[in-house]
């Protein structure tokens, strides 16, 4: 079986794959030792393909081609995700909050747990709450996860 690092192409381009006994990781976080604050990180919305990938930096092919995670369940239909590049930090620094008021589509207020500034009124963040609270997340919530239950975030 297949054992390390591996290079294949996978939809015409080239990517970095590890394996760990004949199995192909899905989650190289602690492969590859990232700790807050890692700026060689590249977020990937696929809106066609309905997923958010987060890729690692390789630095032998100078590129953005190694999956750390994924996930699947965006809405093309329902998202106002602007199209293009975006940075997540602007001078260096990344403008990040804790729990973030949001104004709802609805006119209501939820707030924004975890929200990185992306552009606009576009954020990349886990999900809302109804209150300033990190205990206010309902358990039915965590069913929305991989689903449209955003306004373009």
């Amino acid at each position: 079986g297949k054992n390390g690092w591996r290079y294949e192409k996978y939809a015409g381009k080239v990517y970095k794959f590890y394996y760990k006994n004949g199995e192909k990781l899905t989650d190289l976080t602690n492969v590859l030792k990232l700790k807050k604050g890692n700026k060689k990180l590249k977020i990937v919305v696929n809106r066609a393909a309905c997923c958010v990938t987060i890729y690692a930096y390789d630095s032998q092919k100078k590129d953005y081609i190694i999956p750390v995670k994924t996930a699947a369940g965006l809405s093309i239909s329902s998202s106002y995700t602007p199209l293009g590049s975006y940075s997540i930090s602007s001078n260096g620094t990344a403008a990040k909050y804790s729990l973030k008021p949001m104004g709802e589509p609805d006119g209501s207020t939820v707030y924004a747990r975890w929200a990185s500034h992306v552009v606009g009124n576009v954020y990349f963040h886990a999900i809302a709450v109804g209150s300033q609270s990190h205990y206010a997340l309902r358990a039915s919530n965590y069913n929305k996860l991989g689903s449209a239950a955003s306004a373009g975030c």
